[in-house]
């Protein structure tokens, strides 16, 4: 695999990662009660 390649997910896979904490952060009750 490339390397700008792999860089491209782990950029995707950060920034999943970040969106979710965020979203987690904005809405702490609602993410535990909606599953």
């Amino acid at each position: 695999m490339p390397t700008d390649a792999r860089q491209g997910m782990e950029g995707a896979k950060n920034a999943y990662r970040g969106f979710q904490e965020a979203k987690r952060a904005d809405t702490p009750n609602q993410g535990l009660s909606g599953r």
